[in-house]
């Protein structure tokens, strides 16, 4: 439906009678100087920039796109804002339609605020549909803008050198003199395609978004502020909502409405299934909301004696309204719902305005909006941008903050919600900073750096160790290093020798290409771990005798090639280490290693080592508790490997936990439960109430384990007389050990 939406608009500006003309500084991009939109009056348009917003995510989330797009065009002198139609939610209606924007906003009000505006099917007639730049407010590596420009817009993405990033954002801040910059950088362009969701200021998605906030100096924060609460929905839309609240619950009686959102989708999944009870283990595992399966009955029965009101009116999923309905009435609350029938029977009402959007779950969720919007109390699940929507259109229409309220963890909201005003009770530049700091980089967002368990998580990912470990420590320690990314800038990649610290065969050196040619920025050039096993092979080349399986050659490049993205060395320059946990480390053998290394000599050396360089470096303390006489490598390890410790982000991310979960100043004892190996795992994840012994021996290399951990626990609280338990485990294993600790 969208590519033949695309197409008809394509051909209408194909077969346009009017003539296309240049202006001074386009060279790509062709509008009529005669074409005036329907929607607003514009002076002139052959100067105007237009700021069109690329939309992507569900309806909600759109409509805040065009909000930072209505916001960022009141920066930009001159400009005009270019509204789509919004696509349908993928989870609920499969983004099958397209929703006439039109219908679902008064822009009746936009136009009498002097938003410049013009409707993308308007401009279509006489554009050709070619951007001239696209305009990124994140820092991480841009999305598949192709496919969101061409298939989700219907539009022409510009080259990949007219991509650019935004000098303002929420995580750069948006003072006057970077406004100043963007104009500048924008003053070439004329069709510019804004990437934007929730960047443009701090949390435009979430409650009131910048509405209750005191901005101070940050532009973008002030004109979402004051352009933001344009959009609203129409008057058609409103008058759905009040037949409605007409027919189901009462002209002009109070009553309460409520949105129950667990996040994310994944967590909906678990709402939905057909247990009575969810498991708590499975909920915080999967849930980020997993505290508003306790909260959201108690919450609405507080403010049903606030308001002295027993009318709850509630939005959530059509899949978990089963659970959501048996929850409140066994609380004593019987909610309204609005059925889809509900909504087509307004629809068809005698005297009642066709709609030509389609009937589909995201057309009804705009409708139960504005139900919500309308109630006296609103009960919101702040990380939802359905709840954002909702905040923002009530306090448009003069609703008073304080009778908005959102589910939270916090103590004191165990019992009457959070109201709005307390999430803003910071200012707004301290709250930017904090949640830019936190905020994904290039690397937490799905592009880290190093890689991840293939047991837990695939190796699907990378981690980057600069957000992982505090490489500033190994700076002060005067520890010289470079990460790779800015090596490969100067070097082509090509290793001139491989050194091996096993007497065994040579591994799959070749395989680690792929690993690191994946790997961007912020990767130390570390270790690769890796085993094989015993055969010998002569090579060619010098005399030179390495233990290698026949089949192994071109496993070896693969190893290095494939997960590093490097280039191996000649057969001839895999050598073994004279040093290593089976040879030892005396000086005399540190001293002929130098010599090996300086006889060719080798500039780039592939290091393959784990728990090889020195005794057990991987186990308990490593080297770090040995008197390590006259053996260097284990002395070094011992002086050099703490200083890989973790960084500020990770401590600070424990710290949040610790204060959260167990109490700020609360002593608790912690344990890691890993059975071994990996096999030892599956067994211990089976659904069987015991396990077999006689398995446990002939599987798992710590069949003792089983027996041991939880009295093992008992004994160290009794010791330490602290009751609190903190537990490290497998995810696939939890339900076991919780059972079994409980």
């Amino acid at each position: 439906m969208f590519r033949l939406f695309a197409l008809c608009a394509l051909l209408v500006a194909l077969h346009s009678c009017c003539a296309l003309k240049t202006g001074p500084e386009d060279t790509r991009s062709k509008l009529s100087a005669e074409f005036e939109p329907d929607s607003v009056a514009v002076d002139t348009l052959k100067n105007t920039t237009f700021i069109v917003p690329v939309l992507w995510h569900g309806p909600n989330n759109q409509a805040t796109s065009i909000k930072e797009a209505i916001a960022l065009a009141s920066l930009l002198p001159g400009a005009t804002v270019v509204l789509p139609d919004l696509a349908e939610h993928k989870f609920s209606d499969s983004a099958a339609h397209r929703m006439l924007l039109d219908e679902l906003f008064d822009l009746d009000a936009i136009s009498k605020a002097g938003v410049s505006f013009v409707q993308l099917h308007q401009l279509r007639k006489q554009w050709d549909g070619q951007l001239d730049v696209l305009l990124y407010f994140r820092e991480e590596k841009f999305p598949a803008v192709r496919r969101l420009v061409s298939r989700h817009m219907g539009l022409q993405p510009p080259e990949q050198e007219h991509w650019l990033r935004s000098p303002i954002s929420m995580q750069k801040g948006c003072s006057s003199t970077q406004v100043a910059e963007l104009r500048s950088m924008l003053r070439p362009y004329r069709f510019v395609a804004m990437l934007s969701y929730d960047d443009f200021a701090l949390q435009t998605h979430k409650l009131a978004g910048t509405l209750l906030s005191d901005c101070g100096a940050d532009m973008c924060c002030e004109a979402y502020k004051q352009k933001g609460p344009l959009l609203r929905k129409s008057d058609r839309i409103q008058e759905l909502a009040q037949d409605f609240i007409s027919t189901s619950i009462g002209k002009g009686k109070p009553y309460i409405a409520g949105h129950i959102r667990p996040m994310p989708d994944a967590c909906v999944d678990l709402w939905k299934t057909a247990q009575d009870i969810l498991d708590p283990k499975e909920m915080y595992d999967i849930c980020r909301t997993d505290f508003m399966y306790n909260r959201f009955v108690p919450n609405l029965q507080a403010l049903q004696k606030v308001y002295n009101t027993s009318t709850v009116f509630i939005m959530t999923h059509p899949l978990i309204r089963p659970r959501v309905f048996r929850m409140l009435k066994a609380g004593g609350i019987d909610p309204v719902f609005m059925d889809m029938e509900h909504f087509a029977a307004a629809l068809r009402r005698p005297g009642a305005a066709p709609l030509a959007t389609p009937l589909s779950f995201s057309l009804l969720a705009m409708a139960e909006e504005a139900v919500s919007a309308a109630a006296v109390a609103f009960l919101g699940t702040a990380e939802s941008s359905m709840t954002g929507m909702i905040v923002q259109e009530r306090l448009a229409h003069g609703g008073a903050p304080q009778h908005t309220y959102y589910m939270a963890e916090e103590p004191a909201c165990a019992d009457l919600p959070c109201p709005l005003p307390r999430y803003y009770q910071a200012p707004y530049e301290q709250r930017r900073q904090q949640v830019a700091a936190h905020a994904p980089t290039p690397l937490t967002r799905r592009t880290a750096r190093a890689p991840a368990c293939r047991f837990s998580d695939h190796a699907a990912h990378h981690m980057a160790i600069r957000e992982l470990f505090d490489l500033d420590l190994l700076r002060s320690f005067n520890v010289t290093f470079i990460q790779l990314h800015e090596l490969r800038k100067h070097w082509n990649g090509q290793l001139d020798m491989l050194l091996y610290f096993r007497d065994d065969a040579f591994p799959a050196v070749s395989s680690l290409q792929g690993w690191m040619g994946s790997l961007r920025k912020d990767t130390v050039s570390g270790p690769l771990l890796l085993g094989c096993g015993p055969e010998k092979v002569e090579l060619e080349g010098p005399s030179l005798l390495l233990c290698l399986a026949p089949l192994r050659v071109l496993e070896v490049r693969r190893l290095v090639d494939k997960h590093m993205g490097l280039k191996p060395p000649r057969q001839e320059g895999w050598v073994r280490s004279p040093v290593s946990v089976e040879r030892g480390c005396s000086a005399e053998k540190v001293e002929e290693l130098r010599a090996m290394l300086a006889s060719r000599p080798y500039r780039y050396v592939a290091m393959i080592s784990y728990d090889d360089f020195a005794m057990e470096t991987h186990k308990l303390a490593g080297t770090l508790l040995y008197d390590c006489g006259q053996d260097l490598c284990c002395a070094a390890y011992k002086a050099r490997s703490p200083l890989l410790r973790k960084s500020p982000h990770v401590y600070e991310l424990a710290g949040n936990f610790i204060r959260d979960k167990i109490g700020k100043h609360n002593k608790f004892i912690a344990a890691h439960i890993r059975p071994m190996p990996d096999d030892c795992v599956e067994l211990w994840k089976r659904p069987e109430e015991d396990l077999d012994p006689k398995q446990l021996e002939e599987i798992c290399r710590t069949d003792f384990m089983y027996y041991r951990f939880v009295s093992n626990l008992q004994a160290l609280q009794r010791k330490h007389n602290i009751s609190t338990v903190f537990i490290m485990t497998h995810p696939v294993i939890r339900p076991r050990v919780f059972r079994m600790l409980k």
